[in-house]
């Protein structure tokens, strides 16, 4: 029995301290966890590529080897195989990483707003406004989204407010909704521009007269530099989290090209 051995520590003993009562040899000189072999470092890659024959992929290939053997970091090790196995990557969509693009502070208040919805709550819409700029906020109830409550709820928003330069939001169908009914409502000198995944209305800053005018509290410095500060702050989060590393390709090198899957059996 392992066990009755003296155990003997250092940097690759140290992963089977913990294992050590589970562990037995067999009259041959195989070691055993329970009733798995265990498998030396030397053949840890040659089991997984046996196991990962048939291109199963990552989770079957796992379980066909935990059915059968026990090594330190069995998933790391197979997940690190099967990532750089090509007739995989050959045939397997890979996820399409794009690189973070931030959106530029606005210069003053109520330039650029942001709208969404939450809900539904107790059969009712929030549709929320706020101000990129002072993070002023303006919630409105609403009972549906669709285009004509969403118009009508906008228009009293901005007839007290005043008119945004640019409105940005999802390009869901409320907002399409707004765009045929704002045309139509001899709102078309309002440019529309669409984003791939942002939609941004850009329109001429146009506040009718004698309408109160949009003021806060504090200070316009004092916004400016709370508004920056934590603009910043986003910035460096973003560049922190960033994972996407734009790929160059130059003459000389290897690429794999992707073949497309004819039938199932391929």
């Amino acid at each position: 029995m392992v066990n009755k051995i003296p155990f003997v520590e250092s940097q690759e003993t140290k992963k089977y301290k913990n294992i050590i009562e589970e562990l037995t040899v067999t009259a041959n000189g195989l070691i055993l966890r329970n009733s798995k072999l265990v498998i030396p470092t030397s053949l840890q890659k040659r089991i997984i590529e046996i196991a990962h024959e048939g291109h199963l992929g990552t989770s079957k290939t796992k379980a066909i080897l935990r059915e059968n053997v026990w090594f330190p970091d069995l998933n790391k090790k197979v997940e690190e195989f099967i990532k750089n196995c090509l007739a995989c990557l050959a045939t397997t969509k890979q996820d399409e990483h794009q690189e973070i693009h931030c959106s530029d502070m606005p210069n003053g208040s109520w330039e650029t707003v942001a709208i969404d919805f939450y809900g539904p709550v107790y059969n009712v819409y929030l549709m929320v406004v706020i101000c990129l700029y002072s993070r002023f906020v303006v919630v409105n109830t609403i009972t549906s989204t669709s285009s004509s409550n969403v118009t009508k709820k906008l228009n009293n928003v901005f007839s007290i407010l005043g008119s945004p330069q640019a409105i940005k939001s999802d390009n869901g169908p409320p907002f399409n909704g707004y765009q045929s009914k704002a045309q139509k409502s001899k709102l078309s000198h309002w440019s529309f521009k669409f984003q791939s995944s942002l939609e941004t209305i850009t329109i001429h800053h146009i506040v009718p007269q004698g309408l109160p005018k949009f003021q806060l509290a504090l200070t316009p410095d004092n916004i400016r530099n709370k508004a920056e500060s934590n603009h910043e702050k986003s910035m460096n989060k973003v560049k922190e989290n960033n994972k996407y590393s734009e790929k160059q390709l130059e003459c000389g090198d290897s690429a794999l090209v992707k073949q497309k899957q004819t039938n199932k059996t391929v």
